[in-house]
């Protein structure tokens, strides 16, 4: 008799509703949306990309410049050659210029500059060679620039230096000799400047 009441309540009994979850009219369900990484996750991988920044990025290599622009030279099957000088030209200057701005170190690791003449940093981004050319002839030098971050850069240059003009003088006709008149008693033999000269 309870059995049999029993299977009659659980047919009388409704069946549990199914769970059903409410959401916004035109927003799908939680489970159907992926997933994005949160505020935290998110950050860390900001974080991430900023600190890889700096090891990623390329610096600019160094370079020496050439041109009439910059240092007033001409690249010739790779040598630069700069304005010529003359022996004894007094103040010459030729310039070495280097690509990043920094002030730099600068070294002639081969050749050698036209004797009277020295390399000296200009303390900007380049070095001036400067002097007084002793002698003639063509010289070439290669010269090593070192930036402060340790890059370095070569370039080779060509100077040419011609004789200085020979001396010239201006001959003046010499003067016609001068006579001095005969001493006389008018004419004291002490007057100043003057050699006495006996009459004929």
């Amino acid at each position: 008799m309870a059995s049999r009441v029993s299977r009659a309540a659980r047919s009388w009994w409704p069946s549990r509703p199914a769970e059903h979850t409410p959401t916004l009219s035109g927003i799908p369900p939680a489970s159907s949306v992926n997933r994005r990484p949160g505020p935290i996750a998110g950050q860390k991988l900001l974080l991430g990309v900023i600190a890889a920044g700096p090891a990623l990025a390329k610096t600019a290599p160094l370079t020496q410049l050439c041109s009439p622009g910059t240092n007033g030279g001409t690249l010739v099957n790779g040598v630069c050659v700069l304005p010529g000088a003359q022996v004894g030209q007094q103040n010459y200057e030729a310039f070495i210029v280097t690509s990043d701005g920094e002030v730099n170190a600068f070294t002639v690791v081969s050749g050698s500059l036209p004797p009277g003449m020295s390399l000296a940093s200009n303390g900007t981004q380049g070095a001036i060679l400067a002097g007084t050319p002793t002698q003639a002839g063509t010289f070439t030098f290669t010269v090593q620039a070192i930036s402060p971050g340790r890059q370095t850069a070569q370039e080779t240059y060509s100077i040419t230096v011609t004789p200085a003009p020979p001396l010239t003088f201006c001959a003046r006709p010499a003067p016609t000799a001068v006579s001095w008149p005969a001493v006389s008693a008018s004419c004291p033999t002490s007057a100043p400047g003057r050699t006495p000269k006996s009459s004929s």
